[in-house]
């Protein structure tokens, strides 16, 4: 697979290997204040507990009744685990960083980009991501759009909305309010798009 780079923010183009290594993963980079991998951590300086996210958030997924789901920029597979707890659908999910791959809880986590998606058309039932958009610059979002659009039937992503400014997490790249989600991919008709924060 080709290593791929891309610019972020006022930091020096960089492999995304280096900018998805354990440094990001374990909070030093990003905003995964203690680590991903850690049930506790910080976030905007308030204790968050990441399993009850993902737990809540894995019951809300399966209430959309998948078939077959693709979590797209999974990183280790947390959620994956949490929806392997609460439905036998099949689950799958890919993500670009090695160090997340390397250290996945869940079997079904690959290495992969949202912009060439190794599946066939219409592949999956649902085709979701949080947090994975906004890490995209723009002038990449309509090759992953594409494609999410094209493995998925249906397509339900939770973006993380805000200012580049106050954000600490340095690969944060595309912060925009829903609108401008909304009217950046109009002719989307299978894409529910959730704004965070």
């Amino acid at each position: 697979m080709a290593e791929r780079s891309y610019y972020i923010k006022a930091l020096p183009t960089l492999p995304l290997a280096q900018l998805y290594d354990a440094s990001y993963w374990e909070g030093r980079t990003s905003n995964y204040e203690g680590g991903v991998l850690e049930q506790w951590g910080m976030v905007d300086g308030q204790p968050f507990d990441r399993l009850s996210y993902y737990r809540d958030l894995a019951r809300r997924i399966a209430w959309k009744s998948p078939s077959s789901l693709l979590e797209v920029g999974c990183g280790p597979g947390l959620l994956l685990r949490e929806l392997g707890r609460v439905s036998k659908i099949r689950l799958e999910g890919i993500d670009c960083s090695p160090w997340a791959v390397e250290h996945r809880v869940f079997p079904a986590v690959r290495l992969g980009f949202a912009s060439d998606l190794p599946y066939e058309d219409k592949e999956f039932d649902l085709v979701f991501s949080h947090d994975l958009l906004e890490h995209i610059p723009v002038s990449h979002l309509e090759a992953a759009l594409t494609e999410l659009a094209r493995v998925g039937q249906r397509n339900y992503h939770i973006i993380s909305c805000g200012s580049l400014v106050d954000d600490r997490d340095i690969t944060h790249v595309t912060m925009k309010p829903i609108r401008w989600w909304r009217a950046f991919m109009p002719d989307l008709a299978n894409f529910v798009f959730e704004a965070k924060g």
